[in-house]
């Protein structure tokens, strides 16, 4: 017969994996009352003398707060969780799931590698820290990343289309010279902007623009964002002035080959890299 210990730690796995499945299928009206009963159980595992349990329990209050897009209750429940289980690979990458849905790339980056550092033969974990490294301009890096996976899984399809987008974006970068640090300074700034609009972004989309007046082709970033074309005006403005008053200044030459703007459009304005 199972011990309490067991028992319980079974039922924060099972909500655990529950709320996750909850988290994937992106539709949380549906689920409402039953996230209601899930969040009064994981508040009772927090009570738990088992410190990975009540990781976990934090881990599934974390998602909640996330479904109800409260991003302060994401960062205190996910802190609390890592305070419990620090060297926990899953809290961290779970973490780091969160906080790319809210556009939070810079910290998801970070989460995403402790986590892969931590067990770098776990797909789930290489996978994100490959779509972090992108999400953060970080192109070389998520290039080695790559090398990784391709041990484990030559043949997969997800991996050939990063291979192949990566591949035509570092290309670009080194014809003109520019370096995954200056790229993520410009993403940081366009993130910030975002940030301190209170806005959660939908999707965002790398491209690659040519310039026929000038005969160059232009790295390009956008951000969609389920906004009024008045608000995306206003925030590219803003993002071109903070481009404008970085410091020390952006390089001439960064500026001039790069696009970092925000979009109504769900749909690439422009060609993609590789076309």
């Amino acid at each position: 017969m199972p011990t309490t210990k067991s028992r319980t730690q079974t039922a924060s796995e099972k909500l655990l994996l529950r709320i996750k499945e909850i988290w994937e299928s992106q539709d949380f009206n549906v689920h409402q009352f039953e996230l209601k009963q899930i969040e009064v159980d994981a508040k009772k595992l927090c009570l738990n003398a088992d410190w990975s349990i009540v990781s976990q329990a934090f881990t599934i209050l974390g998602f909640i707060c996330g479904m109800k897009e409260d991003v302060a209750g994401v960062l205190s429940n996910f802190n609390n969780a890592i305070k419990y289980q620090p060297s926990d690979s899953s809290v961290h990458n779970n973490f780091s799931v969160c906080l790319d849905y809210f556009g939070r790339y810079s910290q998801s980056y970070k989460e995403s590698k402790i986590a892969f550092e931590a067990d770098p033969t776990d797909l789930q974990y290489v996978r994100l820290c490959v779509q972090s490294c992108c999400a953060c301009c970080r192109f070389r890096e998520a290039n080695i990343l790559l090398d990784t996976w391709k041990k484990f899984q030559p043949e997969n399809e997800d991996l050939k289309k990063y291979a192949s987008f990566i591949d035509e974006v570092i290309k670009y970068l080194d014809e003109y010279h520019l370096k995954d640090d200056e790229l993520e300074r410009l993403q940081k700034i366009q993130e910030d902007v975002l940030l301190s609009a209170g806005m959660r972004p939908e999707m965002f989309f790398f491209q690659g623009y040519y310039d026929e007046m000038d005969d160059m082709r232009c790295f390009y970033r956008e951000i969609f964002l389920n906004q009024p074309v008045e608000k995306i005006v206003e925030l590219d403005n803003l993002l071109d002035q903070k481009m404008a008053k970085a410091d020390p200044p952006i390089p001439f030459l960064v500026l001039r080959s790069t696009i970092f703007s925000f979009t109504s459009d769900p749909s690439p304005s422009i060609k993609s890299f590789g076309n």
